[in-house]
Parts: C-alpha cells; structure tokens; sequence
C-alpha cells in the first residue's frame, strides 16, 4: 500500500473545517435572533432597522401576562377603593423580561374591549420605565413620573401603585415591591 501523505490530510482536514463554517452560516440565516437591551422598549427593538434584517420569518412563542387594571363595576358595593385592582390577561411575544413586558402592557392602558368591561387606568401615558430589576424576591421600579403624585391626589396615587405593584406580584420571582419617581422612593410594600 501507499503510503498517504501528510499534505493531504491536512487539506482534507481543511475543506471539512471551511465546509461544516459553510454550513453553519448558512443554517444561522435561519435562526430568529432577538436583541435584548434594557434602554429600549420592544416597539422600538422591533422597528430598527438593525433588527429587522436580524429577525426572520419562524414563528414566534407567545406567553400570557396577567395586568392589572381598576373596575368600578367589580369593586364591592360599587365603591371607589382606590386599591382595589382586577387581572387581565394579556398575551405577549416570549420575552426573558416578562416583568418589564407586563409593565409596558400596564402603561398602554385598558384595550377597547377591557374599557367595555369597566377596566380603567390611573396610570400617565407619559410613564417609563428608567430601571427594573428583581433579586432576592424584590422588585425594584424606578418610574419617570407617577399619577397622582403631581396633584397630591392620594387616591391615583394609591390606585398607580396598586396597579404596578399587582402587575409585578404575579411572578413567582416577586415577593415585595419597591416603587421610586426619580430615585424617591414612593412606596415598598413588604407582606
């Protein structure tokens, strides 16, 4: 037998190497990527130009979030208690930041349907999210602004947070709540 020269195998070796990089790159055209950052929301993430040719066509998972609203119509005895809130569900694109997905559909309000059924909001449509984070338990939010606050009105004060602070307890993640305008904190509810 011949013997096989070394030269060979190592241009062998190096077509396998550039051909399986060949078909990797090729198969990554396939994958839906998705970029994470917490500076930006997800409409935003969604309508850059970068992402969307990052993005492909595979079908995205959905996941349901539960959202907090008032409802007049489902307090008992019809009465205003301004804490007093009810869930929605919501369904979402899958996220690894469900909480801050939860609170981006709180902050957009009641949908035409969930107004007919009595849901309402407190919550400024100028509200945003300037840091989330949750460890050991604790939710912290640090807000922009807070319903309310402005006017010293103490019952959409009360109702904003209750409706943030509900939204983010439906995680098993969270056990208490820290709410902050500007670094002040609002309220830390501890149970």
């Amino acid at each position: 037998m011949q013997k096989i020269n070394k030269n060979y195998i190592y241009v062998v070796i190096i077509i396998l190497i550039v051909g399986g990089l060949f078909l990797f790159q090729s198969r990554d055209k396939d994958l839906a990527l998705e970029v994470i950052n917490d500076d930006y929301t997800a409409e935003e993430i969604e309508s850059s130009d970068m992402t969307a040719s990052l993005l492909s066509s595979a079908p995205k998972k959905m996941m349901t979030l539960k959202i907090y609203f008032p409802n007049t119509t489902m307090t008992a005895g019809g009465t205003n208690n301004c804490q007093e809130v009810f869930p929605v569900n919501r369904s979402v694109v899958e996220t690894i930041a469900p909480a801050r997905a939860s609170l981006e559909e709180l902050f957009r309000g009641p949908t035409i349907e969930e107004k007919e059924l009595g849901f309402s909001t407190v919550i400024s449509s100028d509200i945003k999210i300037q840091k989330l984070t949750i460890n050991e338990g604790i939710a912290t939010i640090d807000v922009n602004t807070l319903t309310g606050e402005e006017t010293g009105d103490k019952c959409k004060e009360a109702s904003s947070l209750a409706e943030i602070t509900e939204t983010l307890k439906q995680f098993l993640t969270v056990d208490n709540v820290s709410i902050s305008v500007n670094g002040v904190i609002k309220e830390k509810i501890t149970e």
